[in-house]
């Protein structure tokens, strides 16, 4: 007769005994997961996206932007690192320490294929679960953030310029930033004077539209250089 075979149910406080590498350690409702330190373009976009969401808390003070590797501990079977993350101040002020951090007003993943089933199905539930505003999951291969929320059943996917609005009536955050190639990424943000909030929206041209445009431009101006170099030759001739 075999016998079950028992699963074990990780802690919070288990991580401790776990080895010091590169790797990240994080503990969703008594799993563990183990994620491989980042790529190059991964690491790439977390600076890029943090660069703008910091830039806007600090200028409103909103909170405190950060990056892992950083501990949010929800309870002793919930232990994660965001990628990115914003903490709003608690009891009205500024927390001191990560022990502290007891919500998030966003946490962000740059997906990965190792990181998808965490990242889609149990860190959006998890997120949801504790009432984290909006959870944004960053697919570089699809040039896509797709955005979740504690009331939305399905995530917004949005590959467009986009608008969070952490607090009504506060001005929200505009930018034309997707995930995109670095040779053909758009960067510019955009404060908006608006107080209405409403989270992120996808709003007019697509940085792919934008990056054909460029890429477009640039073979007819190479065409155009062909052609007058020709024409010069031939003067020449």
């Amino acid at each position: 007769m075999s016998m079950p075979t028992l699963k074990r149910q990780w802690t919070v406080a288990d991580l401790s005994d776990l080895p010091d590498d590169s790797n990240r350690y994080e503990v969703i409702d008594g799993e563990l997961f183990v994620t491989p330190s980042p790529s190059w373009p991964h690491q790439t976009a977390v600076m890029e996206l943090y660069t703008l969401l910091a830039a806007h808390v600090t200028a409103y003070e909103l909170g405190d932007a950060f990056v892992a590797p950083a501990d949010v501990v929800f309870s002793a079977r919930r232990g994660v690192q965001p990628d990115l993350f914003v903490v709003p101040p608690f009891g009205g002020k500024r927390p001191t320490a990560f022990d502290q951090v007891k919500r998030l007003m966003l946490a962000v993943e740059i997906i990965s294929p190792s990181t998808a089933r965490a990242d889609r199905v149990k860190k959006r539930f998890l997120y949801r679960d504790e009432g984290v505003p909006e959870y944004w999951i960053v697919d570089l291969d699809a040039r896509a953030i797709e955005r979740s929320t504690p009331t939305e059943s399905r995530p917004e996917v949005i590959d467009e310029r986009f608008i969070w609005a952490p607090e009504a009536g506060t001005n929200p955050l505009e930018s034309t930033w997707v995930p995109t190639s670095r040779a053909c990424s758009t960067d510019s943000v955009h404060i908006s004077g608006s107080r209405e909030g409403g989270g992120v929206r996808a709003l007019t041209r697509s940085n792919r539209q934008m990056c054909n445009m460029v890429m477009m431009g640039a073979e007819r101006r190479q065409r155009s250089f062909a052609h007058a170099r020709l024409l010069t030759r031939r003067r020449e001739i």
